[in-house]
Formats: structure tokens, C-alpha cells, sequence
């Protein structure tokens, strides 16, 4: 499988005070990935690029973290779609594990996930699987009529808001 590459200024936003206008190219922060799906969960591996890693044990929100936003229709054509984001904080081998939580900060316990450091540094590959179960009304929805939006957010500092590289702009799964 051929890991998707996003590494485009055009997919890169921020908050106001300029974290956006900070990206200084795919070495800052970029990512590769590839999604796949089975009866049990969904799978994800990503190679991400960032010159520096934001993460601690707390696996705190302004860290760094991949987000993954899922949206799949509600039980009726004119139900609202169902949305769950997951973010996935990468641990530190050796030192704490990663975690992938939802967007309200409950930790996705049935997740597996797994981060090495990129060959040479200056990045991390991640691979998680998520039950289907572990998603709610998404996970248990039509599968086949799911969106998506998977996104890095690179927090230079974890003091300072973070920027977004994004696979697709955030309105492509939060309208219908």
C-alpha cells in the first residue's frame, strides 16, 4: 500500500495569532498515510514529519497529535450525520505509551497504538486500530457512506496553539 502524501501550504490553517503563517514546509510538519477497514475496526499507519515533537505523558491538547474526523450519516435521510473525531498522541518509546482520545478528552481505551521514530529523525511513524465498536453512532452506522478527514497538529511549543496540515479542508465532513 502507497502512503498519501500531505505536504501543502494550501492545507495548513491556524489560529489567529499566526501558527499557520509559522509553517515552514513539509520538514515543519507534513504526514503520509494510508486507511483501511475490516469487519473489527479501522486501521491507520502514518509517517509523520515534524522538526519538533510536542508530547508528554498527559498527552496534553496542544500537543502534537494526528486527528482523524469521521462523519457518517445519521439513521434517516434527514437525521443529522454523525461525527467523531480521535486524536492520536504519539507516546515516547521507552518512556510512556501513546493514546488516542476522543475530541472531548475520553481515552479510546479499546485503541491499539503503536509510534516509532523516523529513520534519521526528525519524526514518528504511528500505526493504531480502532474497533468499530470504540466509534459509537459512526462505528456502527453504514461504513461504506463514511467521510473522513485525517490531519497533523503540530504544536512547536506546547505554550502556543497549534497549526493544522490537512488531508481535506474541515468543511468537507462537517456539512452534507
Amino acid at each position: 500500500t502507497e502512503l498519501a502524501d500531505v505536504a501543502d501550504r494550501g492545507n495548513v490553517s491556524g489560529d489567529p495569532a499566526g501558527a499557520a503563517a509559522a509553517w515552514s514546509g513539509a520538514d515543519d510538519a507534513s504526514f503520509s498515510f494510508a486507511l483501511a477497514q475490516d469487519a473489527q475496526g479501522l486501521y491507520l499507519v502514518a509517517r509523520v514529519r515534524d522538526d519538533v515533537l510536542v508530547r508528554s505523558a498527559a498527552h496534553a491538547p496542544n500537543g502534537d497529535a494526528l486527528v482523524l474526523t469521521l462523519a457518517g450519516p445519521g439513521a434517516s435521510p434527514t437525521a443529522p450525520m454523525h461525527v467523531e473525531e480521535l486524536l492520536f498522541y504519539p507516546g515516547d518509546p521507552g518512556n510512556y505509551a501513546g493514546v488516542v482520545r476522543t475530541r472531548a478528552g475520553r481515552v479510546v481505551a479499546a485503541a491499539q497504538l503503536v509510534e516509532a521514530p523516523v529513520r534519521g529523525g526528525g519524526g514518528i511513524v504511528l500505526e493504531a486500530m480502532i474497533p468499530w465498536s470504540a466509534m459509537g453512532p459512526v462505528g456502527a452506522g453504514n461504513r461504506d457512506a463514511l467521510r473522513g478527514r485525517l490531519a497533523y497538529q503540530d504544536a512547536d511549543d506546547p505554550a502556543r496553539p497549534a497549526s493544522m496540515v490537512s488531508s481535506a479542508p474541515r468543511a468537507a465532513v462537517t456539512g452534507r
